[in-house]
């Protein structure tokens, strides 16, 4: 018997997973993905740095995939089609397609963060090659509204998919998926598949939400100025800021000199800035690609449900 586990972080408890055919390719690739998951220490609580998070989502993707290798088998969709009472595919199909909608939302506010970077960083070194002037020191200051304006934004989109998050994972229950099909123990192994599969789903989804939206980013206190996230702990908190904090240090303090009017200092904390966004937009583009292979993935399993359940 093939034995797919995951780390109680996981879930909060253990769970076993048996296949049959412990040699199948299938299954040994399923139980592998899971395995690169598990080292990842993919949790609910746990705070994943840009590369793990990347490896994270390419991951499930990968998973995913083998997943639809799955559903090929004769006797995956042998027993999806035979069982009587289908309500629990419903759920799953309903969550596929939950799983879709974020995903295809974090791509897009991904691109458009992307752009919005790109315009604040472009209108930046324009004025740090014009040497800036009084001026245009003062533009920088509509420049940094307008990507305030556009965060602001992205948080509420993203705090949306977070109450969809939500939905799923309450969807996700044991009564609903496993009380009716514990009498088909290849049954029972697929949908726990799919269900473990869609936790972690899920809760790399809500790490992408926490890497970007992070504390309380964007203030109300006035049009420009953005709140310093002031780290009296260093010792406990480092440089484990993310990606747009981290960005929201840099425009602080090019806000603060442009108030002292001091040229040559301005140009070198413009310069921090822009190369902040750049490194972000880096970042922001290895997750895009990534989202992208996992939508695909999403689109393929939720395509082989219904072409099982459409033949029954």
């Amino acid at each position: 018997m093939a034995g797919f586990f995951l780390k109680p972080s996981t879930r909060g408890h253990a769970r076993s997973i048996s296949l049959p055919a412990r040699s199948h390719p299938t299954t040994l690739k399923i139980e592998e993905e899971l395995n690169k998951l598990r080292n990842l220490d993919v949790s609910s609580s746990t705070f994943m740095e840009p590369n793990k998070l990347s490896n994270a989502i390419s991951g499930i993707a990968e998973l995913y995939k083998s997943i639809g290798d799955l559903l090929k088998l004769p006797q995956t969709q042998q027993a999806l089609t035979k069982h009587e009472d289908s309500s629990w595919v419903d759920v799953l199909l309903e969550e596929s397609v939950s799983f879709l909608d974020v995903c295809e939302n974090t791509r897009e506010n991904l691109f458009l963060l992307r752009e919005s970077i790109g315009k604040l960083q472009s209108n930046l070194r324009i004025r740090r090659n014009n040497n800036i002037n009084t001026g245009e020191s003062d533009s920088i200051e509509d420049d940094v509204t307008k990507y305030v304006s556009f965060v602001k934004n992205l948080k509420r989109e993203m705090g949306k998919s977070l109450v969809s998050l939500k939905q799923i994972d309450s969807k996700l229950s044991d009564s609903v998926l496993f009380n009716k099909v514990n009498n088909d123990q290849h049954l029972v192994a697929v949908v726990r598949v799919l269900r473990e599969t869609s936790s972690i789903c899920s809760i790399v989804f809500r790490s992408i939400m926490a890497y970007f939206l992070g504390a309380n980013l964007l203030p109300k206190a006035s049009k420009w100025s953005l709140v310093l996230k002031l780290v009296h702990n260093k010792g406990q908190v480092g440089e484990d800021l993310n990606g747009l904090e981290d960005i929201e240090v840099a425009l602080n303090n090019l806000m603060v000199k442009k108030l002292s009017r001091e040229g040559k200092e301005m140009m070198m904390i413009i310069q921090v800035a822009c190369e902040k966004l750049d490194a972000l937009d880096k970042r922001i583009e290895g997750f895009e690609k990534e989202l992208e292979c996992l939508f695909r993935q999403l689109i393929h399993t939720r395509v082989s449900l219904l072409n099982i359940l459409s033949d029954h």
